[in-house]
């Protein structure tokens, strides 16, 4: 029996071994010792799974510059070489505009159309009056309204004095009726600028001569307007040669061209047509033909139509001027 102090009460407890911990890694199958493992990932892999599909390349079109050209078919060169030969051979032909060739003939020349703008007589020449002209005083607003405001200012005051004074001896019915009168005469004298609102540009001959025959189409017309167009020279002539002259002589025309079925107070309508002259770019002076058709507002046939040559000159305003405002036959 062995000694009590032998005894070692620690032998009476014994450690318990602990459970084997768990492999969380996973070994490949058929890895073998050089087998690699997985880290993570489920505990059995999924043998269902199938790998990615790898997309295939994208074509890449080329760029229209690098592409090859083409080779061409036979049928193409024969016929390319066909067409040269044809033309080499319309090459070595003799030209000659003079011949017409059959109908249908391609081959065939037409003969050259004359251009309208070829003139074997050339660039017309000025005659020595329009180039000598000189225009003086050149068209203005105030130069054409002055004498007709100076005849409206006063009538206004007029009409207001009398309105006024029959407002103040408490005439109400007198003062209405010399408002009325009073406003239809300022109407009347306001004629003149009412008809010449828009400015006479003439930036051409033939705007000159329209303008100026334009001014004569109106009830009353507008001789003023007609005067300031003119040249020096076209206010100086054998039949006129003052503003009074001028408007006596345009009067007397106009009575001897009115038909006997046309009112006083008609008017005769002057339009320009067939305007015939060189081109007016770089120019200072030149002639013009053209013709006249007169007739009475609102009837169709022209009373009368003659031919008018005259001529125009550039102001210092850069404006055309007529060198003569007579009409030859009226």
């Amino acid at each position: 029996m062995a000694k009590d102090s032998d005894f070692d009460p620690s032998d009476l407890f014994h450690d318990v071994p602990e459970p084997p911990k768990r492999d969380d890694r996973a070994v490949v199958p058929g890895a073998g010792d050089d087998g690699y493992e997985v880290i993570g990932g489920d505990d059995t892999p999924d043998d269902d799974a199938a790998a990615a599909p790898v997309p295939p390349p994208i074509p890449v079109v080329p760029r229209a510059d690098r592409v090859k050209k083409q080779v061409k078919s036979a049928d193409d060169v024969t016929f390319e070489n066909e067409f040269e030969s044809a033309q080499r051979e319309r090459s070595r032909e003799p030209k000659n505009d003079d011949l017409s060739g059959k109908h249908g003939d391609p081959g065939a020349t037409k003969p050259r159309k004359k251009s309208k703008s070829t003139d074997s007589s050339g660039p017309r020449e000025t005659s020595k009056a329009t180039a000598e002209a000189r225009v003086d005083e050149v068209w203005t607003r105030s130069a054409e309204w002055n004498p007709t405001l100076v005849k409206i200012i006063p009538a206004a005051l007029l009409v207001a004095f009398l309105v006024y004074s029959l407002l103040s001896a408490m005439k109400f019915g007198m003062a209405f009726a010399a408002l009325f009168i009073g406003c239809f005469v300022l109407l009347v004298l306001s004629y003149p600028i009412l008809i010449t609102l828009e400015r006479p540009v003439r930036m051409t001959p033939e705007q000159a001569a329209r303008d100026y025959f334009d001014a004569l189409s109106h009830h009353f017309p507008h001789y003023r307007r007609m005067w300031l167009v003119l040249t020096a020279n076209a206010r100086s002539t054998p039949e006129y040669s003052s503003y009074a002259g001028f408007c006596d002589y345009w009067k007397r025309r106009l009575a001897s061209v009115r038909p006997s079925g046309a009112g006083a107070w008609t008017p005769i309508e002057f339009k320009v047509d067939d305007f015939q002259a060189d081109k007016s770019a770089g120019k200072t002076a030149l002639d013009a033909d053209f013709t006249v058709v007169v007739s009475v507002r609102g009837r169709s046939a022209p009373i009368a139509s003659f031919k008018q040559t005259a001529g125009f000159v550039k102001g210092p305003d850069k404006m055309w001027y007529l060198n003569d405002g007579r009409v030859e036959k009226l």
